[in-house]
C-alpha cells in the first residue's frame, strides 16, 4: 500500500514511514505489523519508540504491586531492572535515555539490563514476569 505521509512529506509504503496518520488503534496495529516484519527496511527503532516508557512503568507497577516511585529508587531490585530491560528492547530507548528516567548513570543501566537478562536465563519466574509485562503493554506478539 503506497501513500504520501503528510507529516514528513515522504512518499513511501506504510511500513517504511515511521509517522502514520490515524487514531491510536490504527497506529498500534500498524506498529504491530511493522515489528512483525523486523529485518526488512521498516525503520524499526522509530516504530519501537511509539511505545512510551510510561506504559512500561505502569505495567511493571501492576506486576510488582508497588508504585514506580518506590521501584525506581531501589538498588538491585528485579522490578526496576525489568522495566529497564523492557524499555531498551521494546521502547527502543538508549541507555542514556533510560538513565534519565531512573536517575542512573549509563553504565549502571547497562549493568541492570545485563543482570536482568542473566536472571531471565536462569530463573523461569523472571522470564514469566517479563512476559506478563509484555502482555500488559500489548507487545507480546513481537517476541
Amino acid at each position: 500500500m503506497s501513500l504520501s505521509c503528510r507529516q514528513c512529506g515522504c512518499i513511501s509504503t506504510l511500513l517504511t514511514c515511521s509517522r502514520p496518520i490515524g487514531g491510536t488503534r490504527f497506529r498500534n496495529e500498524v506498529r504491530r505489523r511493522v515489528l512483525e516484519k523486523s529485518g526488512e527496511r521498516t525503520d524499526e527503532r522509530q516504530w519501537r519508540r511509539m511505545l512510551p516508557f510510561s506504559e512500561v512503568t505502569k505495567a511493571v507497577e501492576q506486576v510488582a504491586e508497588e508504585a514506580w516511585k518506590e521501584i525506581s529508587i531501589r538498588r538491585g531490585g528485579w522490578a526496576r531492572d525489568l522495566a529497564l530491560c523492557v524499555g531498551q528492547k521494546r521502547c527502543g530507548l538508549t541507555l542514556k535515555e533510560l538513565g534519565n528516567y531512573t536517575g542512573m548513570k549509563q553504565q549502571a543501566v547497562c549493568n541492570a539490563v545485563a543482570r536482568f537478562g542473566s536472571r531471565m536465563e536462569k530463573d523461569e519466574t523472571m522470564k514469566e514476569l517479563y512476559y506478563r509485562v509484555l502482555t500488559i503493554i500489548g507487545d507480546i506478539a513481537f517476541c
